[in-house]
């Protein structure tokens, strides 16, 4: 969980992190500084750039999917989706935390199309993918 801090007291940020956050971000955001903390909160989840995921590797960076050098068919939002589930590390990630990290506030979230990117990566992760039915999806790496 990560704490924007806006306000710039003391007890604000002491109840921030009591209450989970590890981190914080002052306003105005310095998008350079906002950009290298994503880089070393992915670096610390996934541990490397290229993920290997069965006979597939995964670029976390650019979010393409590879077999044998081969780039594979992959829609953004499909990337989108494979890191988060890669970064739920095994554990379920809940249906508003994928939607909230696919789509933006200005644009609708739809469980179809959620259904449709499942679909996609199935076809890559047959099994690794399970949907964890009104909760959210996991995905198994061994």
């Amino acid at each position: 969980m990560y704490l924007y801090h806006v306000r710039d007291d003391k007890a604000s940020l002491k109840e921030g992190f009591e209450q989970g956050g590890d981190d914080y971000i002052t306003k105005p955001v310095d998008l350079e500084e906002l950009f290298l903390r994503m880089q070393a909160v992915l670096r610390r989840q996934v541990r490397s750039e290229i993920v290997q995921i069965d006979r597939y590797q995964f670029d976390i960076l650019t979010k393409t999917l590879y077999h044998n050098d081969k780039t594979l068919e992959l829609s953004s939002k499909g990337g989108k989706l494979l890191l988060v589930l890669l970064e739920g590390q095994g554990r379920v990630v809940p249906l508003d935390q994928i939607k909230e990290r696919l789509w933006s506030s200005a644009e609708e979230a739809s469980d179809g199309a959620l259904r449709v990117y499942i679909t996609q990566l199935k076809k890559y992760f047959p099994t690794q993918i399970q949907n964890v039915r009104g909760v959210g999806y996991q995905m198994s790496i061994k």
